[in-house]
């Protein structure tokens, strides 16, 4: 068994249920009584005692990968009486977190081992910085803008065009909407095949260039998003 093959913390993942279309009617493998068969077997079996649990259930007809992540309902209510009925077991709640204040609702309870952001960092790695001081109470260090924390940098950054570097940035989908290259033995290898919107000659260019946005742009964009997932 994999807890006795390793000294690291083993944990499982997995949704709220199964059905085999978005409309089925069988809810066989979709119902709270399922998932706590599932979580109360798969203890018992393995042993393990900390289950990280997608607020949704998997459509396995009829749903792309990314609609599966994004049009069944999220329940959360679920996640947390599974926390309530295994007082002894660890539940991490994950689906449709995208931003801190929600991740401390979720934990409010304090029922919660914890909550899993995902998509949501890397679209905006930012959020990382300020996890300490809100979720665990910790004194927030320092943060340096970051348009400052680029200016500082494309100072520093020295210019290699005996490389011929370019760095082409394009918006548009993917991760955070950008997407980088690199000419390579006078090739060129573009992420997602997409065609870039400009081209910079090099690193120094492009850090230069976002300094010049300024930190009150990404706030804006950051205010946005918050009011479209929060309509009034």
């Amino acid at each position: 068994r994999m807890k006795e093959a390793v000294d690291v913390p083993v944990t499982i993942k997995h949704r709220l249920g199964v059905r085999s279309s978005e409309r089925s009617p069988d809810d066989t493998h979709d119902s709270y009584d399922s998932i706590t068969r599932f979580v109360d077997t798969v203890h018992d079996l393995s042993g393990v005692d900390h289950f990280v649990v997608h607020a949704r259930a998997a459509v396995l007809g009829g749903l792309s990968t990314s609609g599966n992540r994004t049009i069944p309902p999220l329940r959360y209510a679920e996640v947390h009486k599974l926390a309530d009925d295994f007082p002894t077991l660890g539940f991490t709640l994950n689906g449709g977190v995208d931003t801190i204040e929600e991740a401390e609702k979720q934990l409010a309870s304090g029922r919660l081992r914890g909550v899993m952001m995902g998509r949501a960092v890397y679209r905006s790695p930012a959020i990382l910085a300020v996890v300490d001081a809100r979720i665990y109470g910790e004194d927030p260090s320092y943060l340096p803008p970051r348009a400052s924390t680029a200016a500082a940098a494309a100072e520093d950054e020295e210019d290699d065009t005996s490389e011929k570097r370019e760095l082409r940035v394009g918006t548009g989908g993917g991760r955070g909407g950008v997407h980088y290259g690199q000419t390579v033995r006078g090739g060129w290898a573009e992420g997602h095949g997409h065609p870039p919107s400009f081209v910079l000659n090099n690193r120094h260019e492009v850090l230069e260039r976002f300094s010049a946005y300024g930190d009150g742009v990404i706030q804006s964009r950051a205010h946005l998003a918050h009011l479209a997932a929060n309509p009034q």
